[in-house]
């Protein structure tokens, strides 16, 4: 996985040149600017570093073979020649995608069965096993494009497209995607030191990538991506970038950004996952469901993110999550306090539980002992903001 590899950046139209100088910044040489794209060839551990950097970029293909052809059995051919070992198991779970311009192909969707025949067909013969296709969730998802002569084969590093950060589970009306928001804000040359005013912000998404920059959080930093199932995937180098990443993060940055909008106010909720979205469809909503058009997220810190940036987003979190940005609303008079939640005044709280397979023991009953410890663990909850 050290050898020199040929990588191909999808890009919004007109960000390429801004696409370049951040892959640039990052280490990356040898670039080549092209309609919609950036291409390079260099290490898998600085594609991988693309993928976490790169604020611009859609999408980071890895091309792993090219080959002419005349029709679909030559594809299919070259489908069954690719050393696809060299990157996935058997085991794993796949999904194939093709474009093609100018191609004397008669059907794109029998060549893309084609090459996933090739690909399994090879597994079968060296292995006697083959992966499975998974078109929601695959672990692997290659790329094919075929112009008048040539097929391109690709695997795809991101899974999801890059402007999918981690942090929004679901979109508003008319979504900005969050790439195309950070290259408006490199168009405009703006920095943490410029106030920055969006009077037109929709979601929010214009606001919130200026706060991601300024606060140097890298894109990619709370997202998963699929290079990580690749064989071969060094682990501790990414958990290095990762932890690199995460020491360059500063949240007590001071800048200036205000956002609104005229159009109605935006909701802000939790995946249905989460014990706290479950406590207030209890308590509040009283198992009637909220709003669709309502802002879902994956974290209590992305809904306050979005309030602390978005005059008109309202939702809720749990207390340790306030700030000086994000105030908890009184009701009836009681404001959300550790003595008012305490004394079961404030009508919004909840128990936490640990739960144990029977009675606890060895170290178990040590952990539970420690967090229940007024002066120990306890006193780490408190200082988390929780009671």
């Amino acid at each position: 996985m050290k050898n020199p590899t040929h990588f191909y950046v999808v890009v919004p139209l007109g960000l390429e040149e801004l696409c370049a100088q951040e892959l640039e910044a990052i280490g990356i040489t040898g670039l080549r600017v092209q309609r919609g794209a950036v291409t390079f060839t260099g290490s898998m551990l600085m594609a991988q570093r693309a993928c976490l950097y790169c604020r611009t970029a859609s999408r980071i293909l890895m091309r792993v073979g090219v080959s002419d052809y005349q029709d679909e059995e030559d594809i299919y051919n070259f489908a069954c020649r690719t050393k696809w070992e060299n990157w996935f198991g058997p085991d794993a779970t796949i999904r194939v995608d093709i474009n093609a311009r100018r191609s004397p192909l008669r059907s794109l969707d029998f060549t893309l069965l084609r090459i996933k025949d090739g690909i399994c067909d090879r597994f079968m013969h060296f292995m006697d096993r083959r992966p499975s296709v998974d078109t929601a969730h695959p672990e692997i998802r290659v790329f094919a494009f075929a112009d008048d002569t040539h097929c391109t084969f690709y695997l795809d590093l991101c899974g999801e497209a890059l402007f999918k950060r981690g942090w929004r589970t679901d979109k508003g009306e008319a979504p900005l995607k969050e790439n195309l928001a950070s290259g408006l804000l490199m168009l405009a040359d703006w920095n943490a030191d410029t106030p920055l005013v969006d009077p037109f912000c929709g979601s929010g998404t214009i606001a919130i990538e200026a706060a991601l920059a300024a606060c140097g959080v890298a894109p990619g930093l709370k997202r998963k991506f699929l290079f990580e199932n690749f064989t071969g995937f060094e682990r501790d180098f990414w958990q290095e970038e990762l932890e690199e990443a995460k020491a360059r993060v500063n949240m007590h940055t001071k800048v200036r950004i205000a956002a609104s909008d005229i159009s109605t106010i935006v909701v802000g909720n939790r995946d249905n996952s989460s014990g706290t979205y479950e406590c207030w469809k209890e308590l509040v909503m009283k198992n009637t469901k909220v709003m669709p058009k309502a802002l879902t997220q994956a974290s209590n810190g992305g809904v306050a993110q979005n309030v602390a940036t978005n005059p008109n987003a309202i939702g809720y979190i749990g207390m340790g999550y306030l700030n000086d940005n994000v105030k908890g609303l009184s009701i009836g008079g009681i404001k959300a306090t550790a003595e008012t939640a305490l004394s079961k005044k404030w009508p919004l709280s909840r128990e936490l539980y640990l739960f144990t397979n029977g009675k606890p023991a060895g170290n178990t009953a040590k952990f539970m002992n420690f967090m229940l410890d007024p002066k120990l663990g306890q006193q780490d909850v408190l200082k988390a903001g929780y009671i």
